[in-house]
């Protein structure tokens, strides 16, 4: 793949802090939920951020665990969006003593796209992983 640099206006940038500023994500933006999962532990108590259906062996993070940077960009060229999620977990173990596999800061993400909004028309998409 190509080195590409792209440039964002100021006013096209927009960052959130999951933990704290879901609902304006969800509000403000194209996504209508965030969901972090990890592979070890129980379901936790905040039944009311239940997604729904875990992944196999998943269990999924209460809205205040989810340790995400969430940006949205979008330039003037017609029809493009991009976003980017960042895992903002720094802490090397949690206090989940019966995890022995070494991947207490790897988290599994699951983005759901709010169809109403500002996605019609899209289909042409591109997953990268910026750390490769």
């Amino acid at each position: 793949m190509d080195d590409v640099l792209i440039t964002f206006p100021g006013s096209w940038v927009a960052s959130y802090i999951l933990r704290s500023e879901y609902s304006n994500l969800y509000s403000q933006t194209f996504f209508s939920d965030v969901i972090t999962y990890k592979p070890f532990g129980s379901n936790p108590g905040c039944v009311e951020d239940n997604p729904g259906s875990n992944p196999s062996g998943m269990v999924y993070e209460c809205k205040e665990d989810r340790y995400l940077q969430v940006a949205t960009f979008q330039n003037s060229e017609p029809n493009t969006k991009y976003f980017m999620v960042v895992n903002r977990r720094c802490s090397p173990f949690l206090d989940d003593s019966t995890n022995n596999d070494n991947n207490e800061r790897r988290r599994y993400v699951r983005i759901m796209f709010d169809s109403d909004l500002q996605l019609s028309g899209f289909n042409n998409w591109s997953v990268i992983d910026a750390s490769e």
